[in-house]
C-alpha cells in the first residue's frame, strides 16, 4: 500500500500545475467596502437577521430571565418572578420573528421501489430505516439551528494536523483550481473506495483550520474507514485565488475534470477499476446533483449522497425564515469573500457585490 501511495503522490506532484501566479499589481477595494459608514450599513441586515432568528431570540430571553432570577436572590422577589416568566417564554419560544415554512412532506425515505433500480433502492431504504430505529436523538438539542451551531463550538477539532497533498489543475477557461488528497494513516488501499467531498460556501480558511463537516468527514473516513479522501476546493476559497472566472454554483466542469484525473490516476497505479463515491454539503450537494444530471451516462462515480442540498430552489424562496435569518449571513460572507479575493479584472463584480452587500439576501 505504501509503495502505491508513494507512486501516486509522485504522480500528483508531477501533474500538478501549481498555484496560479500571484498578481503583483496593487489591488484596492472600492470605496463602498472601505468607508465605515458603508460597513455599518452592510452590517445592519445581519443585526436584523439575528433578531429574527428563533435560536437567538429564545436564548436572549432565557439569559435575561436567568439574570433576573440571580438578581432576585439578593432580596428582590419581583425580579425573580419576572425572571421566571422570561425563562418560561424562552423555553416555550419568544413570539414574533420570521415564521417557519409549514412542512407538508412526511419525513421518511422516498425512492422508486420498482423498475431497474427497485431492488437496490429497497435495500438502501431498509438499511436507513433499520439504523434510524436505533437512533436516540438528543433530548435537549431539539432545534435544527442548535444541532448546526453546537458541533462547531463543542466538537473536538481533530483535523488541525491532518496531512494532505494539494494538487492543481487548469480548467478550460484558464483558471486553476485545487483539490486536496488525504490518505489514511495505514497508507493508500486500492481495495477501499475513494471518497470525493464537495464543500458548501467555504471561507478563506483552509478546511483543516476552519473545521466543520468537511474536516470531520475527512478525518473519519481516513482514520476509521481506511479510505482515501479527495476534497474539491471551490474557486477563490481556502487559500486559493482567482484572476477572472470566479466560483459559481452552476459550474460542474471543475468536478468533472477532477474526477477524470482522479479516475485515470487511480486506475494507473492500482491496476483495478477504482471505486469512487462523492458526498456534497449544502452548495456542494447542489453541484453534485447538477453534475449527475449532466453526466448521467458516464458519471465516473459509483454513488453519491448529498447533505442539505436544495431539491427545489424556486420553492425554497417561500421559506421566509431561511431568507430573513441565516441566509443573510451566508450571502454576506460569500459576497465579501468574492470581493476581497477577486483581481482587478473583475472590478465591476467587486463593486456590484459591494452594492448588494447592504441588502443581505441571496437573490
Amino acid at each position: 500500500m505504501t509503495s502505491v501511495q508513494e507512486k501516486l503522490l509522485e504522480h500528483l506532484r508531477t501533474c500538478s500545475k501549481g498555484a496560479p501566479p500571484a498578481d503583483k499589481r496593487e489591488k484596492s477595494l472600492p470605496q463602498e467596502l472601505v468607508s465605515w459608514s458603508q460597513r455599518v450599513d452592510m452590517l445592519l441586515p445581519l443585526v436584523l437577521a439575528a433578531w429574527r432568528c428563533k435560536l437567538l431570540r429564545d436564548a436572549a430571553a432565557m439569559m435575561v430571565g436567568l439574570g433576573l432570577v440571580i438578581a432576585g436572590g439578593f432580596g428582590r422577589p419581583l425580579h425573580s418572578i419576572v425572571g421566571l416568566l422570561f425563562l418560561a417564554i424562552g423555553i416555550r419560544g419568544l413570539p414574533g420573528g420570521a415564521p417557519f415554512l409549514e412542512v407538508k412532506t412526511e419525513a421518511g425515505f422516498y425512492a422508486a421501489r420498482h423498475g431497474r433500480y427497485g431492488t437496490r433502492n429497497e435495500h438502501i431504504c431498509k438499511a436507513f430505516e433499520g439504523w434510524l430505529s436505533t437512533h436516540v436523538p438528543c433530548p435537549w438539542q431539539r432545534s435544527g439551528e442548535l444541532c448546526t451551531v453546537l458541533p462547531y463550538l463543542l466538537n473536538q477539532k481533530r483535523s488541525s494536523d491532518l496531512p494532505y497533498e494539494r494538487c492543481w489543475l487548469e480548467a478550460e477557461d484558464g483558471e486553476r483550481f485545487a483539490f486536496d488528497w488525504v490518505f489514511p494513516p495505514t497508507g493508500f488501499d486500492p481495495q477501499r473506495p475513494v471518497l470525493v467531498l464537495l464543500t458548501g460556501l467555504a471561507p478563506n480558511q483552509h478546511w483543516t483550520a476552519a473545521a466543520g463537516f468537511i474536516a470531520d468527514a475527512a478525518w473519519h473516513f481516513t482514520h476509521r474507514a481506511n479510505m482515501t479522501v479527495v476534497v474539491l476546493v471551490a474557486r477563490g476559497t481556502m487559500d486559493t485565488q482567482v484572476n477572472k472566472n470566479l466560483f459559481h454554483g452552476a459550474r460542474v466542469t471543475d468536478l468533472r475534470q477532477m474526477l477524470e484525473f482522479t479516475h485515470s490516476s487511480l486506475e494507473k497505479f492500482s491496476g483495478i477499476k477504482p471505486k469512487i463515491f462523492a458526498a456534497g454539503y449544502s452548495m456542494g450537494a447542489i453541484i453534485l446533483a447538477n453534475y449527475c444530471g449532466h453526466y448521467d451516462k458516464d458519471p465516473l462515480i459509483a454513488g453519491g449522497i448529498h447533505f442539505s442540498g436544495l431539491h427545489d430552489a424556486a420553492f425554497n424562496m417561500n421559506f421566509k425564515y431561511s431568507e430573513e435569518t441565516w441566509q443573510a449571513y451566508l450571502a454576506y460572507n460569500l459576497k465579501w469573500t468574492i470581493a476581497v479575493s477577486a483581481q482587478e479584472e473583475v472590478g465591476f463584480i467587486v463593486q456590484a457585490c459591494a452594492m448588494v452587500l447592504k441588502r443581505g439576501d441571496m437573490n
